[in-house]
């Protein structure tokens, strides 16, 4: 039996530093029938120019800039495979990872999305070793083959299934039926997509590792301070969207999960304020606020001009609400993992 053709869609924007250790990683799968499409952004740095000495070994797509959704979307309109592969230009596929991913698929032929596992790297530093929210993670200790299948919706809304798209396999099938990816400007476009598959189709995950996920400070999540506040922001978003849309017996979990978010980004918000008196970014903050109650809401309005003399109180208080937020977050989603040295939180939508 032939492989079936795989497409590995690579958004890109400014990424001309990392593309060569994205794009080797790729060329080194053991899996042999793939396409390779590369989609710059309107790139200013020299992404174009290394894409272009790849020659005929990938796809090269060049668009004027538009954004994380319409980039992948042109991506897939232009793939010719039976399955495809998301994979950002910064981050790195492990040698065997699309042979696994189809592998898995072809076990389960239902599924609209498959999802493995992976690690967070930062150069030689692992880290977080595994990428799976806890909700994802006990389903797979309960499975002896490391591999769990069926309608994971309401699981998905309590927690993003891929910290970062080249965890994830989509058949042909499915991304014609959910559609091109959403074109709002915020960063959770991945988050939003994965909802709409689960509403349709069957969701396969298994615990193999796939790839690994790059940190980076300049990445559309931020720095450490600023990204937290800037993934719950984003799944706000995508939960409002959901709401219109969502089976009715189901909108009193999203409605949840969007309060739950909000508490979490304003908690974050107030931490990076007091312990590296790093100013939260308005934007942000204007979109979890009117889900806050008017206590947090008038806080809102201080943490932009709070001093650093007054660190140490906001961080006591901070504290007190993350205590009241994970257990809330507990009793909606599930327990909560944290990296080291941060808050524990809900995990983040799709870091792009």
């Amino acid at each position: 039996m032939t492989d079936p053709l795989v497409s590995v869609v690579i958004p890109a924007f400014n990424t001309g530093r990392y593309l060569p250790e994205t794009l080797e990683s790729v060329f080194a799968q053991s899996y042999p029938n793939l396409e390779i499409i590369v989609v710059d952004d309107g790139s200013t740095d020299d992404t174009l120019a290394v894409a272009r000495g790849y020659g005929d070994r990938i796809v090269l797509l060049e668009r004027p800039h538009a954004g994380l959704g319409p980039t992948r979307s042109a991506g897939i309109e232009r793939a010719q495979g039976d399955f495809l592969a998301f994979l950002d230009s910064d981050d790195i596929l492990e040698p065997d990872a699309v042979r696994t991913q189809v592998d898995v698929a072809l076990r389960h032929p239902g599924s609209g999305l498959v999802i493995g596992d992976g690690i967070e790297f930062d150069g030689p530093v692992v880290i977080s070793a595994s990428l799976f929210h806890p909700v994802f993670a006990d389903l797979l200790a309960t499975a002896p083959s490391g591999e769990v299948t069926g309608w994971r919706y309401r699981d998905i809304v309590r927690a993003c299934p891929a910290k970062t798209p080249g965890l994830t396999l989509v058949p042909r099938t499915a991304a014609d039926a959910v559609g091109a990816l959403c074109t709002t400007p915020e960063g959770a476009q991945d988050y939003d997509y994965y909802l709409r598959i689960a509403r349709r189709f069957p969701v396969t995950i298994h615990s193999r590792r796939v790839a690994r996920w790059r940190f980076r400070p300049d990445s559309m999540s931020g720095t450490a301070d600023e990204r937290q506040l800037r993934w719950s922001a984003n799944a706000v978003g995508v939960y409002e969207r959901e709401l219109t849309r969502c089976p009715p017996e189901d909108r009193d979990l999203v409605q949840a999960m969007i309060a739950v978010q909000a508490r979490v980004g304003f908690v974050h918000a107030c931490v990076a304020v007091a312990t590296s008196g790093t100013a939260p970014e308005a934007a942000y903050l204007a979109v979890v606020a009117p889900h806050l109650s008017w206590r947090e809401r008038f806080v809102v309005k201080l943490l932009p001009a709070v001093p650093t003399s007054c660190a140490r109180p906001v961080l006591r208080g901070t504290r007190a609400m993350l205590h009241v937020t994970r257990r809330v977050t507990r009793l909606v989603a599930g327990p909560v993992r944290s990296r080291p040295g941060t808050p524990p939180a809900p995990d983040a939508p799709a870091r792009d």
